[in-house]
């Protein structure tokens, strides 16, 4: 039984070959980001929340979360994610105001962008979440 992998290898990638000169300077420019980054990671993190599941690209040793994009620009939905991931990992107290970093790695243009958003905003956001899925339930 031939795999998809196993074709590839026997055919020493030539599919993809253009692929990998059109995109040589993308992909060296990726390279390049990568090695410039400084911090440890456990990567693909799972994080539950009552019957929701998630899982975050990077994690830190001090509990940031990273999400790795590879687009033209960060959007409401890719800042949402990370928001639900935060509150998933870490169980905000509402009393207790805190401010939570939204941190992406953007492959595309090469860039790391951080947000940064109070735990009484969340909190705010994730009651009008509620009420949607109330209404949808």
């Amino acid at each position: 039984l031939e795999t998809q992998h196993y074709f590839h290898i026997n055919n020493n990638g030539d599919k993809f070959r253009d692929l990998l000169v059109t995109y040589k300077n993308l992909i060296d420019k990726v390279i390049t980001f990568a090695k410039s980054i400084k911090h440890k990671f456990k990567n693909n993190v799972s994080v539950t929340y009552q019957d929701i599941l998630g899982e975050i690209d990077l994690l830190t040793d001090n509990g940031e979360i990273y999400e790795i994009k590879c687009v033209n620009e960060i959007n409401i939905k890719h800042i949402l994610q990370v928001i639900a991931y935060n509150v998933m990992q870490n169980n905000y107290a509402e009393n207790i105001k805190q401010e939570i970093k939204i941190n992406f790695y953007n492959l595309y243009r090469g860039l790391q962008i951080t947000y940064t958003i109070e735990t009484d905003d969340v909190h705010k956001i994730i009651k009008i979440l509620q009420e949607q899925i109330n209404k949808i339930k």
